[in-house]
C-alpha cells in the first residue's frame, strides 16, 4: 500500500544481490528511484541483527536500530547511486487524520480514562470489530508476532513484483 519496490522484513532473510538486481532492473526500465522498506530486525542471509544498544535493566534488553542505514550504505557502495535512509519512527505516520480517525482517537481516550477510573491496570484499549475493548497487555506483548510468509499479503507483494530479498 505504501508503494514500496522492495520490502525487507525479519521473517524473510534477504540476499543483497537480489535487492541490488531489483533496483537495477527498475533503473534499466527508466525509473529514477526505488523505495526500499527495511524493518528493524531484517537480516541478510547468514547475517546478524543490527543492534543499536543494550539496556540491561529492561525486559527487552536488545534495542534494534540502524539496519536501514546499513542497507542504504550497501546499495550506495554496490550500485554507486545516492541512497538515503529515513526512519519513519521519527515522522508522523499516516498523513492527515480522517473524521473516522479523530472519532476513533476520542473513543480510545474515553475508554482509557474509564479503565483508569475502574482501576484496571496492565490493559490497553483496542478496536475489536466495531467495539472498543480493554485487553490485558500480557495478551499482546508477551511474544513477537510474525509475518506469515505463506500468507496473502506476502503472496500479493510477490505478484505485484515487490522484491522481498529472497
Amino acid at each position: 500500500a505504501g508503494g514500496a519496490d522492495c520490502i525487507l522484513i525479519p521473517d524473510i532473510p534477504f540476499e543483497r544481490d537480489k535487492v541490488f538486481a531489483a533496483i537495477e532492473q527498475r533503473r534499466r526500465a527508466g525509473k529514477k528511484s526505488s523505495l526500499v522498506i527495511v524493518a528493524e530486525g531484517a537480516t541478510e542471509v547468514g547475517g546478524e541483527l543490527t543492534v543499536a544498544r543494550l539496556v540491561e535493566d529492561s525486559f527487552e534488553k536488545i534495542r534494534l536500530g540502524g539496519v536501514g542505514n546499513k542497507v542504504a550504505e550497501m546499495i550506495e557502495q554496490a550500485l554507486k547511486i545516492e541512497s538515503r535512509c529515513t526512519v519513519l519512527g521519527y515522522l508522523q505516520r499516516g498523513g492527515t487524520p480522517t473524521p473516522y480517525d479523530r472519532v476513533l482517537a476520542t473513543r480510545y481516550g474515553v475508554a482509557a480514562f474509564e479503565a483508569y477510573q475502574l482501576c484496571k491496570t496492565n490493559v490497553l484499549v483496542a478496536l475489536r470489530d466495531d467495539a472498543i475493548v480493554t485487553v490485558p497487555i500480557d495478551c499482546v506483548a508477551d511474544k513477537p508476532r510474525f509475518v506469515d510468509i505463506e500468507g496473502e499479503l506476502v503472496r500479493f507483494a510477490r505478484k505485484l513484483g515487490i522484491c522481498l530479498g529472497d
